[in-house]
């Protein structure tokens, strides 16, 4: 595809959306669209750039707005993007101004992680005028974008993927459960950033403390900055302290899905929500919030994961305990779940999603 392509991505690198930026960035380049990455210096999107050889420009993410639309403004003039891809706020935002300076030298496309927060009328009007499209990761996230105002035309739907590791099957938890000293204890995990509301943090610590017996419970991303807050959910729950494990970010994420015995993904609210896909693809039986990123076509309750309804304390606690007691049970839910997440989440799809995407938006404007 004779195509070139500007993906905006700053941050920390930690979130989801910076992981959906990286893996299409790398799989539109090897399909022929020239694309240059700009993140944050420092940032794990860097390091993770620079380790696929990917190309990318870097900026301090303490840079103004001001500065920050100079330096985008003067990568365009550059680089000359057929499109310009933004996945944050700021960089949409950034994204709006530099339309409206530069006219129609490139198509504006905003890739929605979340569901919308768009202000009612100013928002829409901004986006309806300058923002050509919008990749929604999940029809529910199509549908906040319309409700808020935004054109149904102009928002396309391409649901998010994850790279499934060759060696899957041969990745082993055993070594982390000793490393961790797990030993045999039923283990339930999460793998999010910190985000105690949205990720359901205070809902896992208070299902966690009814749990009776040898449970821990695995938190894979909150690191020591988060350790307080951690703390302080556990005594308000009444939870055990010391039967709670946060190592912090796990670079070898699947050892940790290997490691556990139930995944919990208790979130508020999500766009997609890349971990309990990858869950799934662990084979580790999933018990999730009944949002629509996990109800509707993703999660088919009781075949392959259990659903429950978001502020259910005693719904999730219910759920884990019938996993943690039917090994049967167990095995069949996780079995189907690695099924689901192989046949409907690969890494192929979603590039191959994408790269539809792009071929009709250019035909549309005549780039070829």
């Amino acid at each position: 595809m004779n195509a070139k392509l500007l993906r905006l991505s700053l941050g920390d690198g930690y979130g989801g959306s910076h992981t959906g930026a990286l893996l299409l960035t790398e799989y539109s380049a090897s399909r022929g669209v020239e694309t240059l990455l700009v993140v944050s210096e420092g940032s794990l999107t860097e390091r993770r750039a620079q380790e696929k050889g990917l190309r990318f420009v870097a900026i301090d993410d303490d840079a103004s707005d001001r500065e920050l639309f100079d330096f985008l403004k003067a990568e365009i003039e550059r680089f000359a993007p057929d499109l310009l891809v933004a996945h944050h706020s700021r960089e949409r935002k950034l994204s709006l101004r530099l339309k409206r300076k530069l006219g129609d030298r490139f198509i504006n496309v905003a890739h929605r992680h979340n569901l919308s927060k768009t202000a009612p009328l100013v928002g829409p009007f901004l986006y309806n005028r300058y923002c050509d499209y919008h990749i929604a990761v999940h029809e529910s996230v199509k549908r906040s974008l319309t409700d808020a105002g935004i054109r149904e035309e102009r928002v396309k739907v391409v649901r998010n993927g994850v790279p499934f590791p060759d060696d899957l099957d041969e990745i082993s938890g055993d070594d982390l459960r000793r490393e961790l000293g797990l030993g045999d204890a039923f283990v339930v995990g999460m793998s999010a950033w910190f985000h105690e509301k949205r990720k359901g943090f205070d809902l896992a610590m208070r299902a966690f403390a009814k749990l009776e017996g040898d449970v821990r419970l695995l938190l894979l991303g909150p690191d020591e900055r988060h350790r307080d807050d951690l703390r302080r959910l556990a005594d308000e729950a009444g939870a055990d302290w010391s039967r709670v494990i946060a190592p912090g970010f796990v670079r070898d994420v699947w050892s940790g899905y290997k490691a556990m015995d139930v995944f919990l993904f208790p979130s508020r609210s999500e766009g997609f929500g890349r971990s309990w896909v990858e869950a799934s693809a662990a084979g580790v039986p999933v018990v999730a919030a009944n949002i629509p990123p996990c109800a509707e076509n993703a999660i088919h309750d009781g075949v392959d994961g259990l659903l429950v309804e978001v502020e259910n304390v005693e719904g999730y606690v219910a759920a884990i305990e019938r996993i943690r007691n039917d090994r049967a049970f167990a095995e069949r839910l996780g079995g189907a779940a690695q099924k689901n997440a192989f046949e409907n989440f690969s890494i192929e799809r979603f590039g191959a999603d994408f790269m539809r995407f792009l071929e009709e938006i250019l035909s549309e404007h005549g780039v070829a």
